[in-house]
């Protein structure tokens, strides 16, 4: 039944299965999720003037934190075009909760869409597993790297010469992966775009500056919270994808997990079925699920840990 009043669209079907089903945005929804975002992030800026009264009110920003996979699973639907019916709206929305994130929509748009190509981990298995390089890689990027890299890239298209990022680019991270260098030459290097980039990075910069300076001598309280942020997002990102087929014959694992933690997550433990029907908004993910008999490959909890054990070759 059609949710938020936008228009039903039929879903491809995928290998000749029919979905008895039809696609819709979940308006509704989606707002009451960017506006309660958008209202918990001036916590951010009014905390400064509760903490001289006392550190506990940091405890005000535990749920921001608790939301980033809700924040991120928001842009991941304005990246497909799934956040907001109106194309225009869907990306302003989109881009809005990227900057609060900390990064470039763009950024992470092009990252996302590289990840559905190749939705192994590319970095990971760039060195031996056994090398302490391999590893001290790995688990940096497994609880902050992925986060800190998202806003170090906006910040460098922002600084940089296209031509000169990318140079630095194919020298360092994407050393060994021509089609994606070449891919992003061709995405960052359309004007729209990469004005897009830095519009969005000197809002960020600009919001969190003025935010340590709001804070003055609590400013630890705030870079407790980012870190804690970049924690969250950077380990969750990798859980669907840990050690499965190299050959990309598996693109993501489908996860259990009780029904208010999938719906805390975005419904992203359904993660290989939006790998195989990208056009499938997350309040569908289940139904998409039950009817193309999909199976869990077992509980969240455990494959999370799973990611401790170290890279995969």
């Amino acid at each position: 039944m059609p949710l938020g009043g936008f228009p039903a669209r039929v879903l491809t079907p995928w290998r000749g299965t029919t979905i008895p089903m039809q696609s819709t945005i979940h308006l509704r929804a989606n707002r009451a999720f960017i506006f309660a975002l958008v209202t918990a992030h001036g916590m951010l800026v009014l905390l400064p003037f509760l903490l001289p009264m006392s550190y506990l009110w940091a405890g005000l920003l535990t749920p921001l934190v608790l939301l980033s996979s809700l924040q991120w699973g928001l842009i991941h639907e304005g990246i497909h075009k799934l956040l907001l019916p109106d194309a225009t709206q869907n990306e302003r929305a989109s881009r809005v909760l990227a900057v609060l994130m900390g990064a470039s929509f763009h950024v992470l748009r092009f990252g996302h869409l590289m990840h559905h190509k190749m939705n192994r981990d590319w970095h990971s298995e760039r060195v031996p597993a056994k090398t302490l390089l391999a590893r001290s890689y790995y688990y940096a990027n497994l609880f902050v790297g992925l986060y800190l890299g998202e806003m170090l890239t906006s910040i460098l298209l922002t600084v940089l010469p296209r031509r000169t990022f990318m140079r630095v680019a194919r020298a360092s991270f994407l050393k060994g992966y021509e089609p994606v260098a070449i891919a992003g030459e061709r995405f960052f290097y359309q004007r729209g775009n990469i004005r897009a980039v830095r519009t969005d990075t000197v809002v960020m910069l600009g919001f969190y500056a003025t935010a340590f300076v709001l804070y003055g001598v609590y400013w630890p309280v705030l870079a407790v919270f980012l870190m804690t942020r970049a924690m969250v997002v950077s380990f969750m990102d990798n859980v669907y994808h840990y050690a499965t087929p190299a050959d990309n014959s598996k693109p993501g694992k489908e996860l259990a997990l009780p029904e208010w933690a999938s719906l805390g997550l975005l419904r992203s433990n359904y993660h290989e079925t939006h790998h195989l029907n990208p056009e499938v908004p997350w309040h569908q993910l289940p139904q998409v699920h039950a009817a193309q008999g999909r199976m869990f490959d077992g509980p969240w909890l455990a494959h999370a840990r799973m990611q401790l054990a170290g890279p995969v070759v």
